[in-house]
């Protein structure tokens, strides 16, 4: 079957509108990933505090232990889901206008699994309680989203020199985020 062309006539990367889709798309796959462990930590009963590495809670102590691993679970989970739902949305329409939402959650979990090596992160941190070493779990994690990006990538036409500028301009934003 003959790929189908991408709807959307692609301008470049730094296009203005594009440039405020994609931050608008960063941010808010940031406060959705907190929002997950939020909303997890109310319903067991904790009291979240936000901390971009790691999140942790007010009292630093869970009220039951078996409590860390849902919560901390609770935002990758969600920002994967969110991979697979626009990869499939991609997938299905071609709109381009879609990317974005593809690929910032497949760097954000990328770079944070790069970041279990200053202070291990949600995937990192999963992966040691279950005994599996800091780096298994984040190393899955970002090879099966990476898979994503480039089976849409080739499905969809988009070239190594349209993700380079993608992927610049989503850690570009990111870094004003986490910054």
């Amino acid at each position: 079957m003959d790929p189908i062309p991408p709807k959307v006539i692609f301008r470049p990367v730094w296009h203005m509108p594009y440039c405020l889709l994609t931050t608008a798309v960063v941010v808010g796959t940031v406060v959705l990933h907190w929002f997950a462990h939020w909303l997890t930590s109310e319903l067991l009963g904790e009291h979240f505090s936000p901390n971009l590495n790691p999140a942790h809670f007010v009292r630093h102590v869970y009220v039951q232990a078996w409590h860390e691993i849902p919560i901390t679970l609770a935002g990758p989970i969600f920002t994967v889901v969110q991979a697979i739902y626009f990869y499939n949305q991609l997938k299905r329409s071609r709109d381009m206008l879609l990317y974005p939402c593809l690929l910032a959650p497949v760097v954000m979990r990328i770079l944070a699994g790069v970041m279990n090596v200053v202070n291990p992160n949600d995937e990192g941190r999963i992966s040691s309680l279950l005994g599996w070493g800091l780096y298994t779990l984040p190393v899955i994690t970002g090879l099966f989203l990476f898979y994503l990006v480039v089976r849409i990538s080739i499905v969809c036409q988009i070239n190594f020199k349209l993700n380079v500028q993608n992927i610049v301009l989503v850690i570009f934003i990111s870094y004003f985020i986490f910054k």
